[in-house]
């Protein structure tokens, strides 16, 4: 069950008992844009009020927050659940299970802070990246089974004849042909639930506009994996599922003409009760780069296209509401824009409009400027982190083509040279299908 938590009690102060004179906001929302608040740097609190019913007295409460502006620290009924910081533009989850009372009312508080710290990217006072506080994307709550899935990965590659992969058919355009298709996920339980995965299955169903493409249902014990590094000491902590890559004959490509999309369903079941379903929306494409021209499913295209920062508009700052986020791709699409760069990671909202309507997307982490060393070498680890939760929300989206691991760096720095290579080499291993782009 997925449900959006819009409405919540907002106030600023330095602890929870500014709330007793908060007042209702709407997410997303940044205190920065509100009058007597444009320069105020520091703590913002939320409060939600959460019935809790008897029926989830076995189920697991999570949290999805969209992003918080750029610390946030979570409690229920006054008790910390969680926290995540060093990444204001990134989604994250934070568990509930075992802190809510069950059959009653739970307050649920966040702290957001955006203040100055070291922890910032980029690392400086002064900046053109908003520092607007607050919860600046949505927040929902989930709640599922004693096991869920997350972390999807879909593997959707056209299988293009080798003349027009290497680029020698100039002017063909391929809008269908076979593909390989496989599926990474990984298979979430509770310490006290990883010996009883017995029982558990995995349906799939593979959708094209409402029509079945494939279907099937296995035992997650025929479909579980470690992951390759893993060792024995951490063996059974995460366990993968797997859909072995298979050749369809004929799918639709994704392309920013014809953005084909296809619907990956998957539902986890124990002793044929549902623990948990999810979804993931994905595209068929292949691209390269030969020089320097680009080929999309073959055909050499001109990436026409601009800069846009969505969450810079000035009337609402980094809580740029959907409608008028979709009021500007519109704009751009209409420009004959096929190709846009963030400066900053994005919501899922911005990436399924380009999804659906046919646009190429760099999507990067806010790194600029002065070179790694500046704050210690914490500026890598925390653009490291960046990249990781970024490719991790976003890497099944077809139209992200590139992985920005900054801008307007020193080129001619040795460390920042150094950080460039190692972030490259990251982003690549996470998603080989993209491009590390500074």
């Amino acid at each position: 069950m997925k449900t959006e938590l819009r409405r919540w009690t907002f106030a600023t102060g330095s602890d929870p008992a500014c709330l007793e004179k908060g007042r209702e906001v709407t997410l997303p929302h940044t205190w920065n844009i509100e009058e007597g608040l444009e320069e105020y740097r520091g703590s913002g609190w939320y409060a939600y009020e959460l019935d809790v019913p008897r029926e989830w007295t076995d189920r697991r409460v999570r949290l999805h927050f969209g992003a918080a502006f750029h610390r946030a620290v979570v409690y229920v009924n006054g008790r910390e659940a969680g926290r995540h910081s060093r990444s204001g533009y990134t989604p994250f989850m934070v568990e509930l299970t075992g802190l809510l009372k069950i059959g009653e009312k739970n307050r649920i508080t966040v702290q957001v802070t955006n203040g100055f710290t070291e922890e910032l990217l980029p690392f400086q006072r002064s900046f053109d990246w908003a520092d607007d506080g607050g919860l600046i994307r949505g927040v929902s709550l989930l709640v599922t089974g004693a096991h869920f899935l997350d972390r999807t990965e879909v593997t959707a590659r056209p299988v293009l004849p080798d003349g027009i992969r290497s680029g020698r058919a100039e002017g063909c355009r391929m809008e269908n042909g076979p593909a390989v298709w496989g599926v990474r996920l990984r298979l979430n339980s509770r310490e006290e639930e990883r010996s009883e995965r017995n029982g558990l299955t995995l349906g799939w169903e593979l959708s094209r506009e409402g029509k079945t493409v494939l279907h099937g249902e296995g035992p997650c014990s025929a479909l579980c994996g470690q992951r390759p590094s893993d060792s024995p000491e951490e063996a059974g902590k995460e366990v993968f599922l797997y859909l072995p890559e298979r050749l369809l004959e004929s799918v639709d490509y994704w392309h920013f003409d014809h953005p084909a999309l296809y619907r990956l369903r998957l539902t986890l079941k124990k002793n044929g009760v549902i623990e948990d379903e999810n979804e993931t929306v994905f595209g068929f494409r292949d691209f390269h780069v030969e020089g320097n021209a680009f080929y999309l499913n073959g055909e050499r295209v001109r990436l026409c296209g601009t800069e846009w920062m969505p969450g810079s508009d000035p009337v609402y700052g980094a809580a740029e509401p959907e409608k008028q986020m979709e009021k500007m791709l519109r704009l751009l699409k209409e420009s004959n824009c096929v190709f846009t760069r963030f400066h900053w990671q994005q919501d899922d909202f911005i990436l399924d409009w380009c999804d659906r309507h046919g646009m190429l997307v760099q999507e990067e982490v806010p790194f600029w400027g002065p070179d790694p060393e500046k704050a210690g070498g914490l500026q890598t680890d925390i653009a490291l982190q960046q990249l990781e939760e970024m490719i991790a929300a976003h890497r099944n989206h077809p139209c992200v083509i590139a992985w920005g691991v900054g801008n307007e760096l020193c080129a001619q720095d040795a460390e920042t040279i150094r950080y460039i290579r190692q972030a490259a080499a990251f982003a690549h291993g996470l998603d080989p299908a993209a491009v590390p782009i500074m």
